[in-house]
Parts: structure tokens; sequence; C-alpha cells
């Protein structure tokens, strides 16, 4: 779609199991069942952060937890776990430790979702939820279904033949996890919040519950000994004497415990207890400083560590505060200390300081307590707010649009693609930078929602636009969606602003992408509600783009329309459509665009039955593709064509062109393509009675199908399976 764009999105969309009937089509499918079992290859994913190095005790709940999970073997519905408790308790730490003790009990994997990740008390919904763990069950985003009951319904079934553990991090709410309740009955879901989640027994069977509480002053001696890399025999009779007063300073939190203990790991280089810690005095009268309300008792050692940090780790403490997640790249942390080398400078000295973490390569984390504490501390100056925003938002925009350039030369209006020189040497190679957006994505939709609210609207529209093409190839709908409705309300602010007439046609313009982008997205996800916004937003992106008087964008615009009257089987309506579109166009010069829509006409044409008419579109298009060149769009429009001339009755005709087609698709990475391509000749060569050949491109396409982990291999399989029957 979007030819006048020159962006090719194709959404082969199965939303369940098994597939019904004889056709495949390649541009669009709804499969509405789901197979009980999923039979596909099996991807076992581990996607748990890192535990940190040390535990103490937790003796008891970890036997709770070992007594708990003994009879799985013999439930009917997976087991709920909740580990409760008050920021910095450890209770994160406790799952993941005892998780990875554990991994032997749960060949189906370990899935993990933050499930707060802009913040405590900011839950993350169901549907992004889901979204996360069918990505990292390796689902294909192309085969996700449109709705929440649907993507919860398929996890059920990629998660039904083994038992797995399901870990939901900083649950606020009871109410999303029935619906991300695992298949198979003897997984477990382990979830930890600071609620007590009283809701939960009223949401799932039997729920266990378990308070994380204060450690003993033993083990908080033992927590802080591990990070300052001493041990009680090491220390001076000064600093025995003063250790205790230290540890119930503590008061039982891990993570203060964690941080201090990090402050002190200089004392075998001379330090002492009693500079580092001195006696308690009485605090002042009137609000302490970096006090959070939850948790003041950890904040001085917080304040503390913060404290002997130089200026660079400082500044960056107080931009991650401000920053929507706990999680980011290292590059970002690059970005706010000034540089490469000052960044791993900055990184070296927070993770040592026990104020990050690391949960993955290249990836660092602040606790929850933590950046609690770290958005509390004021900034450096009155300008240091704007700036810290600013540095943020231009990091997320530069590399999304590097992204985005190197993953489609479509056209776009923001202002970096205008310099293509700029984008060049962010990533290496598509799927590098594919997978390092991908990483990010919830990060940027949450920079761009604060974007919003600081009345940034310029920059909300940019990195709208910008993460556009990772959301196409990698999908997450639900945040897509958000991303786009922020862009599009964005607009709407920009153009209610505008005064002169030239400003107020350039707003006109803006709002018709964003609305375009947004109608977009929900034509992307597809189901009848998807439709039905891409229609609306696709007819006012049509009525601003004339009011911008941009041609381009009314031919996109036309082009959307046809789409969606496509999929409500309205092949004559969608025909007329892509025709203006056609027209839209005018002199601009964007052959490919013209190709594409001839494409979308031939498709037109053929589900309308009218065969003759198809070929003409069809092989219009596929010359073309072939002058641009661009051999994996004229694979594509031979393999359509070559369907519509078996609709026709003509397989003979089918054949030769596939003939023609499947070489093409050699090195253009497209191995669902090739499949399909394969599927439809091995139904060419079953109206041809040759049911060897047949049997051939059917396993061929099946063996394909099983390698990327699609649903399409039931179609494949089905085919197989009568072919067998039949003889």
């Amino acid at each position: 779609m979007d030819s006048a764009d020159g962006g090719a999105p194709v959404s082969n969309l199965i939303t369940g199991g098994k597939f019904i009937g004889d056709t495949i089509q390649a541009q669009y499918v709804s499969i509405n069942q789901y197979q009980q079992v999923d039979t596909r290859p099996r991807h076992t994913p581990n996607a748990a952060p890192a535990p940190p190095g040390f535990l103490a005790d937790r003796d008891l709940i970890r036997a709770r937890l070992d007594e708990a999970v003994a009879g799985l073997g013999s439930r009917s519905s997976p087991l709920v776990v909740a580990l409760t408790g008050p920021p910095g308790i450890g209770k994160t730490d406790l799952a993941l430790h005892w998780a990875k003790g554990h991994l032997q009990g749960f060949p189906g994997g370990v899935l993990y979702v933050d499930m707060s990740p802009s913040g405590a008390f900011e839950p993350r919904d169901t549907a992004g939820a889901l979204e996360t763990l069918h990505q990292q069950l390796d689902t294909r985003p192309d085969e996700l279904p449109s709705d929440v009951s649907a993507l919860s319904a398929y996890y059920r079934a990629r998660t039904s033949a083994e038992p797995c553990l399901v870990f939901l991090d900083g649950l606020v709410t009871p109410g999303p996890v029935k619906e991300l309740l695992p298949g198979h009955p003897a997984s477990l879901v382990l979830i930890t919040s600071r609620s007590e989640l009283g809701g939960l027994r009223h949401t799932v069977e039997r729920p266990v519950s378990m308070r994380v509480g204060a450690l003993d002053d033993a083990s908080c001696t033992q927590v802080f000994l591990y990070y300052a890399e001493s041990d009680s025999g090491a220390l001076s009779p000064q600093d025995a004497d003063r250790l205790s007063e230290v540890v119930a300073t503590f008061r039982g939190r891990p993570a203060a415990a964690r941080v201090a203990g990090a402050r002190a790991a200089d004392l075998s280089a001379g330090g002492h207890l009693g500079t580092l810690f001195p006696a308690p005095t009485e605090p002042p009268p009137g609000p302490q400083p970096y006090s959070a309300p939850e948790e003041p008792a950890m904040n001085p050692h917080f304040a503390a560590s913060y404290a002997a940090l130089d200026a660079p780790a400082q500044r960056v403490v107080r931009a991650l505060g401000r920053h929507p997640a706990r999680e980011c790249a290292d590059e970002l942390i690059d970005a706010l200390a000034g540089g490469a080398a000052p960044g791993a400078s900055v990184r070296s000295a927070l993770l040592a300081a026990q104020l990050l973490e690391r949960p993955a390569p290249g990836r660092v984390r602040m606790g929850g307590a933590v950046h609690d504490w770290a958005g509390t501390l004021a900034p450096e100056n009155p300008a240091e707010e704007s700036e810290l925003l600013a540095t943020q938002a231009s990091w997320y925009l530069h590399r999304a649009a590097a992204a985005a350039h190197l993953v489609s030369k479509r056209w776009r209006i923001g202002s970096l693609f205008a310099h293509p020189a700029l984008l060049n040497g962010v990533f290496t190679s598509e799927e590098q930078a594919l997978d390092a957006m991908e990483a990010d994505l919830e990060n940027a939709v949450a920079v761009a929602r604060i974007l919003h609210e600081a009345q940034r609207y310029g920059e909300v529209c940019e990195l709208t636009e910008a993460l556009r093409d990772t959301f196409f190839r990698r999908k997450h709908p639900t945040r897509w969606i958000e991303s786009a409705r922020l862009g599009a309300e964005a607009a709407e602010r920009l153009l209610d602003e505008a005064t002169d007439r030239a400003a107020r046609q350039s707003a006109w313009l803006l709002l018709a992408r964003m609305r375009f982008e947004l109608a977009f997205a929900h034509y992307d996800r597809g189901g009848e509600s998807g439709l039905a916004a891409a229609h609306r937003h696709y007819t006012d992106a049509l009525d601003a783009a004339k009011q911008a008087g941009h041609a381009r964008t009314q031919s996109s615009a036309l082009e959307g329309l046809g789409m969606v009257a496509l999929q409500h089987e309205r092949p004559l309506e969608a025909r007329e459509l892509f025709l203006q579109a056609l027209q839209a166009l005018g002199d601009i010069d964007h052959p490919r665009g013209r190709a594409l829509l001839h494409y979308h006409l031939g498709r037109a044409a053929s589900a309308a039955h009218r065969h003759d008419e198809a070929a003409e579109q069809l092989l219009d298009a596929r010359r073309r593709f072939a002058a641009l060149p661009d051999r994996y769009n004229e694979a594509r429009a031979l393999t359509r064509y070559a369907q519509a001339r078996l609709a026709a009755g003509d397989p003979d005709e089918a054949v030769r062109r596939l003939d023609e087609a499947l070489p093409l698709f050699a090195g253009r990475t497209a191995p669902k393509e090739e499949a399909d391509a394969r599927l439809v000749r091995g139904d060419a060569y079953r109206a041809k009675g040759e049911s060897e050949r047949a049997r051939a491109d059917w396993q061929s396409a099946l063996d394909a199908y099983d390698a990327l982990g699609s649903l399409w291999s039931g179609v494949a399989r089905s085919r197989l399976g009568e072919l067998a029957q039949g003889e």
C-alpha cells in the first residue's frame, strides 16, 4: 500500500490456527479458528533479565516457591504466585534468582514482561503485554491477531505444548492476568507487585500470595559486605563497631544495602565506615530532600552515592530519572553524557555504584526504587529540564530516522530525511537497525507522549513518521496506533496554532500525513474495527490533503481507501479508488507508485472475476517493476498474475509465469513470498493433473513455512493431506 509514498507493505495477517478453505491470498488473510495445540517447530525463549550477582536469605519464600511448584504436574490450570512488598525490598531479585535455579522445570521457556515500564503506577495495557509475549515466542509479526481476545487465544495455543514460566514484573492491577495465562496447565505465572493485589483471587483460580518482608540485619550485612567487596573479618575494630549502626539504616531494604556497599568498596584502600557513614543525627525540621513517600529510608544512601559521582554522571542520573522507562540502550547514556568515551565512563561509574543494572548486553536498567528517587532530583539549572528532554527526543528521533532510511526509501515529510547523509553510519545493517529500534519502541512512544505533554508538537510528528517503518516491519500494533494517534493529535494542535496562510497550508499537509499514518496503522492491525478506523482516517487524510493541495498524499489516501474496500470484498469500488489514485498523481515523477497502483488494480479486477483485465494490469505492473528495477515486486506481480490465471482456468499459463517468478525471489530475503509462489504453483500443477509436481512444490512450501514458524504451514499440510487421501 502507500504507493504514492514509495512503500509496498504486504500484510499476511492470519488470526488463528488451522487454515479453512482452498485458496491462498497473498495480501491479507484472516483465519478465525485456533488449534488447541500448536504443532509448529518450537522456539524456546529465555527472556528474563539476568539476576543480580548476590541474594541473601529469602530461604523461607524460596522453600514456599519450591513447595508450590512441586504439584504443577497435577494441575488443570497454570499456577499464579504473587510476590508483593514495598519498593527496594528485592521482589524482582528474589524471583529472578529462584527462576534461574528452576529452568529445567519449564521446558517451554521463560517469558518476561515489565508490567509497569513507564513507572510504578502506570500499568502496561493487556494488548501490549500480549504483543511482547508473542515477540518472545517468535510469533511472526504479520500473523498477529487484531484484538485482545484473539491475541490471548493465540498466545495460549503457542504455549500449550510444554510448561513455561511467565514472569509479570511490577504488576499494578490484577486485571490483565487472566489474558496472560499460558496454555499448558503445568505452567507458572510469577508476579511481582508493590500492591497486595487483593482482587487477584477473583481473576484466577486459587492464586498464591507471598509477602516479601524486610531482611534481618545479618542478611543486610551480607549484602552490604558482598557489594563492598569485603567481609566482616577484614574490617578494622573501628569499622566492626560501626557496621551494626550502618546496617540499621537500611531498614531491611537490600536495595539500600547494595548501593551503600558499592559506595564502601574502597574500604580496602584506606577508607573507613565512620568517614563514609557518619553517625546519624536528628533530621532538621521541614521537608527532607530526595524523599519518596513510600521509602524514605533508602534515599540517604542513594543521595550519598549520587553525591560521590562527578558532574557528568550526576547529570545522567537526573536525566534517567526523567526518562519515561527504567531501561534503555547504552547509546542513550552516551548521548546524555556527551559522547561514547564519556558515556562508557559514566556507565561504568553508575554500574559500579549499583545505581544501574545490566539486564542484557547493550542495555542498562535502573531499579524501581532508584528510578523513583532519581525522578525527584532537582535540575541543576532552570534550562536543564528542557535540555534533557531535547537530548532524549533527538536521540530517539535520529535513531528511528536512520533505521527508516535503511528499511525504505519512501517519500517522507520529516526534515531529517532531507539530509540522508546525517542518517548514515548509525547502523551497519537493516536487521541491526530493526533489532535496536524494536528494543526501544516502547521508550520512543513514551518520549513522544512526553513531547506532546510539553507541547513540542513538531517533534511528535517527526518521531511518529520516523517510527512507522520499524512498526511496519516488527508490528507491535498497540504501540504503533498510540504513536500515530499522538502524531495526529499533535498535527491538529499545530493547525489550531497556525495564523497565516502559508503556516496553515503547511499544517494541513502535516495533518494529512499524520492522519494517513494513523489510518495505515489501523489497516495493518486489521479486523473489522481496524478496517473501520482505517477508512475513517484515510477519509480524513484525503480531506486534509485536498486542503493542503498535496497530490501525492491525496493519491496515497485514495489508495488506502481502495485497500479497505478490497478487504470488505468490494472490488469494483476498490478499482475506482485505485484509478482515482492514479489520476491524482498527475505528472508527478513516481514510477514505482504507479507500478504498485497497477498491481492493486490487477488484484481488484481478479477479485471481481474480470480475469482478462486482471491479467493486463498485473502484467503491466510486472513490466513497470522490471524497469525500475524491483525484482521482489516483479515476482509478487507474477505470482498474483498466476493466481488470476489459475482462477480463470488456465493452469498452464500460471505454471509458466511462476517459473519466471521463483528465480526473481533468489537473494531477496523473501522466504515467505517464495513459499507462497511454490504453494500456488503446486495448486496449478494439481489442476493440470500433475500430482507429483504438486506434491514437490507443496512440500517445499511446507518446509519453508515450518522454518519460518508460519501458520501457513497448515495450508500446505492440508494440501498434502488431501493429495494423499485422493490416492
